[in-house]
């Protein structure tokens, strides 16, 4: 009889131990995935250009190159329109997670975004070339 009683005190703790692990595991919060896209929308421009791997890359020349005239502009409905004095080109863009992938007709350029505040955000390519952003107001 204490054997009976025994095993079945044993069977009801390992059911309610399984079932208290599962409801724990379930429970699990994950962190919540950014929402890039809202924070993306609007003007942006180039303050400062860099590589991680070779500082003798000419990327630092990039910001001279848009100097004040070039704006960024992503659109709610996944268009980049990059406006410069002279032209306006128009790309699309998504955001999946941390990565911007960007769709020319000619190439899929792919950078990781960290955004440092609501109005600076760092776009860092697959050649390792980090790009600073500032939203325009």
């Amino acid at each position: 009889m204490k054997t009976k009683i025994l095993i079945a005190t044993l069977l009801v703790a390992a059911i309610s131990a399984s079932i208290y692990f599962y409801l724990v595991r379930s429970k699990q919060i994950e962190p919540p995935i950014p929402k890039f896209d809202k924070s993306l929308v609007g003007n942006w421009k180039i303050d400062t250009a860099y590589n991680i791997s070779d500082s003798n890359k000419l990327s630092v020349i990039i910001p001279y190159l848009f100097k004040d005239s070039t704006t960024f502009k992503f659109n709610a409905d996944s268009t980049l329109q990059i406006i410069s004095a002279k032209e306006t080109e128009t790309q699309k863009y998504y955001l999946n997670r941390d990565s911007l992938f960007v769709k020319s007709d000619s190439t899929n350029d792919v950078s990781i975004v960290k955004f440092i505040n609501d109005s600076t955000l760092s776009l860092t390519s697959l050649d390792s070339t980090v790009t600073v952003f500032s939203k325009l107001k």
